[in-house]
């Protein structure tokens, strides 16, 4: 429990000045996350906080220069976990998101149709916002610039309406990034201009 609150106080500092200090400090305690993930996924009736320890170290993975390393831990962990659970879909999202920057598209989208399910079953909106961004990402990558669009500005309104600024952030600089690939450079400039103002 106390790597998952530590892991979890990077989440809430995130979107800040201090990224790099984030980032080295994750790396310093990876061998305790991986310890925590182990004793998690060891121990009866803890199975569900390693999947939020997972969820939480995103960063960690993404931007820490981690990439294999989460993917096969998350596809580890899902496949030994398996109860269907809010938690597990924020395991999907992540694992896609991973998948995808990997370029890996096939992958992806078999998370992602594995979170569409789960998502409805559990009847979570925030997990469909979810659904909207990665789907959208999965169609940046293939070319499918209009899905790509109007996906990330579902993700933006979504996460604003559930009260996630820094998911909304990612959202509106992905959404950014899409229009600039449409060569709406403008737009791309302005959307990027007030998400980091």
């Amino acid at each position: 429990d106390a790597m998952l609150e530590r892991a979890q106080k990077v989440l809430r500092q995130w979107c800040g000045p201090h990224q790099d200090l984030l980032i080295e400090q994750m790396s310093l305690d990876h061998a305790e996350y991986v310890s925590a993930l182990q004793w998690s996924l060891a121990t009866a009736g803890e199975e569900q906080t390693g999947l939020r320890l997972l969820a939480s170290l995103r960063y960690h993975y993404i931007v820490g220069g981690r990439l294999a390393e989460g993917r096969m831990r998350l596809e580890a962990t899902l496949a030994a976990v398996t109860a269907h659970s809010p938690t597990r879909g924020e395991c999907l999202w992540v694992a896609a998101w991973i998948a995808l920057l990997q370029g890996d598209h096939r992958r992806g989208a078999q998370l992602l149709e594995e979170l569409a399910a789960l998502a409805h079953e559990v009847d979570d909106p925030q997990l469909l916002v979810h659904l909207h961004q990665w789907n959208a990402l999965l169609a940046l990558g293939t070319g499918d610039l209009e899905t790509a669009k109007s996906g990330f500005q579902a993700a933006v309104d979504g996460h604003r309406a559930h009260g996630n600024p820094y998911l909304e952030i990612t959202a509106r600089y992905m959404l950014a990034s899409a229009l600039a690939f449409d060569l709406e450079a403008e737009g791309a400039l302005d959307l990027a201009m007030e998400t980091g103002a």
